[in-house]
């Protein structure tokens, strides 16, 4: 199989392991880290815990994205609160009845992940890629990396793979990583607590386990290094999609 251009989406070459795990993103407990101050403009919900990440160093990971309620607008102000409180009146939704949403807000490997309660569907979350093995490079590259591992691994015979990818900011660089038998979200909280500055990734396809893995991508990874206005444009792209 060949990618054009894309040397480092080798899985094969030999790297050592090494433990990379940001200073603060991935730490234990985040959920009850305090937030001294945060406020927000009128922005969407899915922006505002972008934002509550990237000051405060808290990786999100949303595992299902549902545009009416992450592109509400939100306007508020916080002080002396548990991230875990900020994120209920993120998502807080007085106008309907409940007043809240029915979204789980709980911790995975020091990601705070949000995502819908619900009787167990097999997503492509789940699914344990038999091998992914990488060596360090710039985090866009290793996350496309990983998608494509997960076509290769689902999709037999797959010949070849069309299309471009984000580069994102050279300098931020993750891995490298050697894992067996790990889940998909399990690889992407690693691929964020491994960045320097860590990040958000959103599910915003359909990703019921239903036939093979999806050609098109299902989930965008945002690098919190990444200037502010390249990570806005991209949030209010995955809000405006159909």
């Amino acid at each position: 199989m060949r990618i054009a251009k894309a040397p480092f989406v080798s899985l094969v070459i030999t790297a050592a392991l090494e433990s990379s795990a940001h200073a603060n993103c991935g730490a234990p407990l985040p959920l009850e880290r305090p937030v001294a101050g945060f406020s927000t403009g009128n922005v969407a919900a899915l922006e505002a815990i972008w934002k509550l990440g990237r000051e405060y160093q808290i990786c999100f990971a949303v595992e299902e994205l549902d545009r009416d309620l992450f592109g509400r607008k939100v306007d508020l102000s916080v002080n002396s609160e548990p991230v875990a409180a900020v994120l209920k009146r993120i998502l807080s939704t007085p106008e309907l009845s409940p007043p809240y949403p029915p979204y789980r807000i709980l911790e995975k490997d020091g990601v705070v992940v949000l995502s819908r309660p619900r009787p167990p569907a097999q997503t492509w979350l789940d699914y344990k890629l038999p091998l992914f093995k990488t060596p360090r490079g710039p985090i866009q590259e290793i996350n496309n990396a990983l998608r494509l591992s997960l076509l290769w691994h689902t999709r037999p015979g797959i010949k070849g793979i069309a299309g471009r990818y984000r580069a994102g900011v050279s300098g931020a660089q993750a891995g490298p990583f050697e894992e067996k038998n790990s889940e998909l979200r399990r690889l992407l909280n690693l691929l964020l607590k491994s960045s320097p500055a860590g990040g958000i990734w959103v599910v915003h396809r359909p990703a019921t386990r239903n036939g093979p893995a999806p050609l098109e991508e299902f989930w965008t990874l945002l690098d919190y290094s990444e200037p502010i206005e390249i990570s806005t444009a991209l949030l209010s792209a995955i809000l405006a999609a159909p």
